[in-house]
């Protein structure tokens, strides 16, 4: 009797012991996969911000481009080539750029110019990563 007994708590601490195990290790598998996750996003908006600082660089140099631009029409020292516009382009990061272009406003805006054209653009032909366990 008292082997049955004795051979039944044995086996109780191994299921226990079993489950313990188990339950270790799915914690251990969620918290590495939750590392993982973090450690992508942590890239991902890093590269955000490496785009977003470029922009706004180039976006401020093209608006000196555009005072510069506004200041010569003003001086009389630039006119609009006939029927053209005045276009420049200023780089983002390789492979982007901002297009400006500029035209001459319509009669009685009060103005020297119109923004005809002002985005971002892609200078080179997308390839996709080939490697996406980053």
């Amino acid at each position: 009797m008292r082997e049955k007994v004795a051979l039944r708590h044995q086996a109780s601490l191994g299921m226990a012991t079993i489950l313990m195990i188990v339950v270790v290790l799915t914690f251990t598998v969620f918290g590495v996969l939750s590392l993982v996750s973090a450690k992508s996003d942590l890239d991902t908006s890093r590269e955000a911000e490496e785009m977003t600082v470029a922009y706004y660089a180039a976006e401020g140099r093209v608006e000196r481009q555009l005072a510069m631009l506004d200041a010569a029409l003003l001086e009389g020292t630039l006119a609009y080539p006939e029927n053209e516009s005045l276009e420049f382009t200023e780089d983002v990061q390789e492979g982007q750029q901002i297009q400006a272009a500029l035209g001459e406003p319509a009669p009685g805006r009060g103005s020297r110019y119109e923004m005809i054209r002002y985005k971002l653009t892609f200078t080179e032909e997308w390839i996709p990563e080939e490697n996406l366990d980053k």
